[in-house]
């Protein structure tokens, strides 16, 4: 799934709107939403923001457990 977020701009007058997209693909408008629906919508983008950021750290890790793999065999290569 794509961002949440979805932000239009309307080319007669450069104004940008900005919608949130609901989990059953409704695009609300932001300043429409009242404040609850604000703040659960800040919670949900933060904690998607987080997880993106843990997954993209675990895949660091595993590339650099890899390339510590490749020079491991090499050193054993030039060792032998």
């Amino acid at each position: 799934m794509g961002s949440p977020i979805y932000i239009i701009i309307n080319p007669k007058n450069m104004k940008e709107k900005v919608y949130w997209r609901s989990k059953n693909g409704e695009k609300i408008d932001i300043d429409e939403m009242s404040i609850d629906h604000l703040r659960n919508a800040l919670k949900m983008a933060v904690k998607n923001a987080e997880q993106r950021n843990i997954q993209h750290a675990i895949e660091k890790s595993r590339q650099y457990e890899r390339i510590q793999e490749k020079i491991l065999m090499i050193r054993n290569i030039i060792n032998s």
